[in-house]
């Protein structure tokens, strides 16, 4: 499941930079939720296309997206593209049970 979210939010995160030429401009979690879901946010996606949809279930209640360790994804992009981190089961980053989906399965 974890890949799987980690996957949709890289493909999603891709289409927005093919729409506008550059990768969804901020690195909080509740903000990218919103433009992927097709909503616009400080000016960014201005057409309100929506590049991802998301499962209430999916959110925590600031409106972060959540791995199923109900733990907010870290979401940052450098030269490689998009950067998904899931926490993993010890809830905790940095530590080896982390996924993100640079991980080869």
């Amino acid at each position: 499941m974890t890949h799987t979210m980690t996957t949709q939010i890289t493909i999603a995160s891709t289409l927005f930079k093919e729409e506008y030429g550059h990768y969804p401009p901020t690195t909080d979690n509740a903000k990218l939720q919103q433009l992927l879901d097709g909503n616009t946010v400080e000016g960014e996606n201005p057409r309100r296309i929506q590049f991802m949809s998301f499962n209430k279930k999916d959110n925590n209640s600031k409106g972060e997206i959540c791995d199923p360790w109900k733990t907010p994804y870290l979401i940052t992009y450098d030269d490689k593209g998009p950067l998904i981190i899931s926490a993993g089961p010890d809830k905790k980053f940095g530590t080896k049970d982390d996924i993100t989906n640079r991980d080869s399965r």
